[in-house]
């Protein structure tokens, strides 16, 4: 009875995966050439370790291999454990590392054998070696050894970041108070909407007009198909961005008139505000893309 015990109380605990997602194409021959490479290390050998070792792991992935940064940061802030893969040194993933140690929270440090140097002192910042070779003769025991790391990363952290020692840091950052209710969403929502927009402008320039002395109305219908087609490309950004599920939706797309005619199905599940935000971000973007839209709801 005690055993198990012990059991639940540690699989109540969550761990988070910061790691690369993407394998850049300079390093799929080192993987043996699985363009996938992080994302089979995840299912064969983070999630059985992170599971042996007691935790519940939760994966930096959401529908569509996307996740919203706002929910990226707050796993980082709020999750028992953050196990950070340092492998191919991914900028993004030492981003959400420095995060992390701001906040003065445990974190289980490892890489792969492909990395020779991390930047950290070995003798002081303690981290596991992994081999990232898949086979299931090799992954057995891997997850032994990552597992013991992570229970053994979590047990003698005392519940803080092993990297304040390094840096001699004494200041711990504090999340801000957050507002609950839709302004503060929709401010969040507006900014990564604002993001998409200025790529579309800089987009329009380059492949959206087509050039004077080659007009012609080939061409035209051409640059018309081109703006469909990245309209609906950031169509689909922008669902991801509100969480608006591809079964929320009914999408007519007439390629002959370019007209996208979307209809929001359930719309009581979301906000008015929220709503008319989502609307008023479709407009935009269509207008840049010059794409007529009927939406309704």
């Amino acid at each position: 009875m005690y055993l198990i015990i012990i059991n639940q109380i540690m699989t109540d605990k969550v761990c988070f995966i910061i790691m690369p997602i993407t394998t850049p194409a300079d390093y799929i021959p080192v993987y043996n050439n699985d363009s996938d490479h992080f994302l089979h290390i995840i299912d064969c050998l983070f999630k059985p370790a992170i599971e042996k070792a007691g935790f519940k792991p939760i994966l930096p992935l959401t529908r569509g291999s996307e996740i919203i940064q706002g929910e990226i940061i707050s796993n980082i802030e709020n999750s028992d454990l953050v196990l950070c893969d340092m492998s191919i040194l991914n900028p993004n993933v030492f981003f959400e590392l420095g995060i992390r140690t701001a906040l003065n929270k445990p974190v289980c440090l490892i890489k792969d054998s492909t990395v020779e140097k991390v930047p950290f002192d070995t003798s002081i910042i303690n981290y596991h070696t992994y081999c990232p070779d898949l086979s299931s003769w090799v992954t057995k025991s891997e997850i032994e050894k990552l597992a013991s790391h992570i229970k053994d990363s979590y047990s003698k952290s005392n519940n803080c970041n092993s990297l304040w020692k390094y840096f001699s840091l004494k200041s711990v950052a504090t999340p801000p108070e957050r507002i609950n209710g839709d302004n503060e969403k929709i401010d969040y929502l507006m900014m990564q909407v604002d993001a998409i927009r200025n790529q579309l402008k800089t987009a329009e320039k380059s492949i959206f007009v087509p050039p004077a002395d080659t007009y012609n109305y080939q061409l035209e219908e051409d640059v018309q198909e081109k703006r469909l087609n990245y309209f609906l490309r950031n169509l689909e950004k922008l669902l991801t961005i509100y969480n608006i599920k591809h079964e929320d939706i009914n999408m007519m797309v007439n390629r002959s008139s370019k007209i996208v005619n979307i209809e929001i199905k359930n719309p009581q599940t979301k906000s008015e505000a929220i709503l008319n935000s989502l609307i008023e971000s479709i407009n935009n973007i269509s207008e840049i893309c010059d794409i007529k839209t009927q939406i309704s709801s």
